[in-house]
């Protein structure tokens, strides 16, 4: 890892929002001297807890950066804003608050998730196997933990592509790469740049260490995946990817996890008593399993153990025989596809909130197969009316009208699904204020 000395260092931090606030704390205890920047008001940042002296421009032009050793980019700016921008072209280096905390960090081993979707699921099994610290881009930033971190302790890191190009440190003892969809491509300039921006953190890694990766991306991305030096290991659910005697992975059998590595099968885990609905998350178990052996540790709690993490297909409430689901976490038509074929049984769907313009292409066939029902609601319900273009579609201004509609009409043996396809910031703080919400108004 890359060491940085901060002390005297003059410092801005673009975002000052959760983990441009973390970095502020750490940097300044470094002995940095720092402002921040922000589009929101300084009165609701200083509200929100500690900050650096603020900048007041509304505009990032109007940011004179010339005067910064070191300008660190939240995860909510864009790497086009024009400070970023400006940045670089005076050769100022721009890191991440990620890149921060690993500047300091002693020696440990680390695992880091990345992926479009899957990636906080798999950090939390992770996090269960072992018992290592969870941090990044699932809700604590690094630079807020950096003080419990001792030489050799287990780092687990969930990093999005927001994080990984501005983190040149980071390469991880095991880097694993769930799946790739259209996603943030306004923040990466187009599909191809969220790729490579994904795969840089693999092609960080050094031939000694190891990367997981989910089947259907080498099939898919051959050519990229071939750009990667480290170790490949794959999970599948197809046992017969595994019959190449180079491929060496995880792969599920009758309910049980097995790991083919150069020699027999060896199993690895029983995932019959594991509590996440869909084959996704299936995935994501051999995933984590698969990532935690490669770190070295072969003694596994049992994975009945393991809760549901919030908003992610959590059971909330069954009343009158109808089972009420809060997938709000599902904020791309992927999620959404991947919810809707988990299911079992009548499915009336919530959808809707602010438009990533990105479809799925299987999610019209599972609609017709799984649901009965569709109520949209959000800023994009008349795009999706006419994506959908059905016939048992109703439209609702809010979700709470939305939940409303879906109580009066569901009948026993009905399952109401709210998995959105869409980002909550339409009528939400982010998509925990809109999946709590849903939790309240279902049990009103």
């Amino acid at each position: 890892m890359i060491k940085r000395e901060y002390k005297d260092k003059k410092i801005l931090i673009a975002g000052m929002a959760r983990s441009g606030r973390a970095a502020f704390a750490l940097l300044a205890e470094q002995g940095a001297e720092i402002n921040g920047y922000d589009i929101r008001k300084n009165k609701t940042l200083r509200a929100e807890g500690s900050c650096p002296e603020l900048l007041s421009q509304k505009d990032p032009g109007l940011v004179d950066v010339s005067s910064y050793d070191l300008v660190v980019i939240s995860p909510g700016v864009k790497k086009n804003n024009k400070i970023i921008v400006h940045a670089r072209e005076l050769g100022i280096p721009v890191i991440s608050e990620l890149e921060v905390a690993l500047s300091v960090l002693p020696p440990v081993k680390i695992i880091a998730v990345t992926g479009t979707n899957g990636k906080t699921t798999t950090a939390k099994i992770i996090e269960f196997l072992t018992g290592g610290i969870l941090a990044g881009n699932v809700g604590t930033p690094l630079t807020s933990v950096v003080k419990d971190i001792k030489r050799d302790d287990l780092l687990i890191l969930e990093v999005s592509s927001y994080q990984i190009p501005f983190s040149p440190s980071l390469s991880p003892d095991v880097a694993v790469l769930l799946n790739i969809f259209p996603e943030h491509l306004d923040w990466h300039g187009g599909y191809d740049n969220y790729i490579a921006d994904k795969l840089l953190l693999f092609r960080r890694q050094t031939p000694g260490q190891a990367a997981v990766l989910n089947d259907n991306i080498r099939k898919t991305h051959q050519e990229l995946i071939e750009t990667i030096k480290s170790r490949k290991i794959f999970f599948s659910f197809r046992k017969k990817a595994f019959r190449e005697k180079k491929i060496k992975g995880t792969y599920i059998k009758d309910k049980n996890i097995y790991y083919k590595n150069n020699s027999d099968p060896q199993f690895l885990m029983a995932a019959d008593k594991y509590k996440l609905k869909g084959l996704h998350n299936l995935e994501n178990l051999m995933a984590a399993v698969l990532a935690v052996r490669l770190i070295g540790i072969k003694k596994l709690p049992r994975i009945s153990g393991f809760p549901v993490p919030a908003h992610r297909l959590e059971e909330v409430a069954e009343i009158n025989g109808v089972l009420y689901i809060n997938d709000s976490k599902a904020t791309n038509m992927d999620s959404v596809y991947r919810a809707v074929t988990s299911l079992e049984g009548p499915v009336i769907l919530l959808a809707g909130g602010r438009s990533k313009d990105i479809m799925h292409p299987g999610l019209k066939n599972a609609v017709r197969k799984n649901v009965k029902k569709i109520i949209l609601f959000g800023e994009n319900r008349h795009e999706l009316k006419k994506y959908f273009n059905t016939v048992f579609e109703k439209k609702s201004g809010t979700l709470r009208e939305a939940v409303k509609k879906a109580k009066q009409m569901a009948v026993k043996g009905d399952t109401v699904l709210l998995s959105p396809g869409g980002s909550s910031f339409d009528e939400f703080k982010d998509y925990r204020d809109r999946g709590n919400k849903f939790k309240k108004w279902v049990k009103e």
